[in-house]
């Protein structure tokens, strides 16, 4: 895993919208008080939990993505030796 500043974080997350607003809402249960902002415990809690698991699905769905797309390219490399599959030419 490699170590980012925090400028290098913050532009890969300007460039990923669905992660980035993931982080917006996290962040907004820990400063939003007063009308209309979360007054009990139990309640922070719920959201903080909720938040956070949907911003792990959203990780998780791109880590695989970026996965699939490893693996793809990879076999693709692997197989650009391989003779492809054809029909023999038999006499008789």
């Amino acid at each position: 895993m490699t170590k980012l500043t925090n400028k290098e974080f913050l532009k890969q997350l300007e460039a990923d919208p669905k992660l980035l607003e993931h982080f917006k809402q996290l962040f907004s249960i820990a400063h939003t008080t007063g009308v209309g902002g979360i007054r009990r415990a139990d309640d922070a809690e719920e959201a903080v939990v909720l938040g956070l698991r949907g911003l792990g699905k959203e990780i998780l769905n791109e880590w695989a993505l970026s996965q699939e797309q490893f693996s793809a390219q990879n076999l693709k490399q692997t197989m650009s030796g391989v003779k492809a599959h054809s029909k023999k030419n038999s006499i008789g």
